[in-house]
């Protein structure tokens, strides 16, 4: 049973601003060290396409959870993730985590994300279902 779906776009400009301008404080206080490295292992404007991606990836989760960003579902409670071949996945911890573990009822759940991006803008569509 789909319990939620969520969607966000953002443009890659934007996030790429706040890099420039903040640095290691933007980039600490809304994303994980595992984005992070994941990022700076890219080259040019891959770069900033990655940690855009995982910005929208986060806004799309919470949407999907009926929440958005708000109280103890933050950005660092979730994590985009990647396989060896690149394919994306969610993982969770603290609010994020609870709350999903609360709309589930302790059921088993799976999260589809799909991101994409083109004309200097990343989509993300997030489904989360329980069995």
């Amino acid at each position: 049973m789909i319990i939620g779906i969520g969607n966000d776009i953002i443009a890659i400009k934007r996030i790429e601003n706040s890099v420039k301008k903040f640095g290691d404080v933007f980039l600490n206080k809304y994303f994980t060290n595992d984005e992070i490295s994941y990022a700076k292992a890219k080259k040019g404007k891959n770069y900033y396409v990655s940690i855009a991606s995982a910005w929208a990836i986060k806004e799309a989760t919470a949407k999907a959870m009926g929440t958005g960003i708000r109280g103890d579902i933050t950005l660092l409670s979730i994590s985009l993730n990647r396989d060896s071949n690149g394919k994306p996945s969610i993982i969770l911890k603290d609010g994020a985590l609870n709350k999903l573990k609360l709309l589930s009822d302790d059921k088993n759940y799976r999260i589809f994300v799909s991101i994409t991006h083109d004309a200097g803008l990343v989509s993300a569509v997030v489904v989360i279902e329980t069995e």
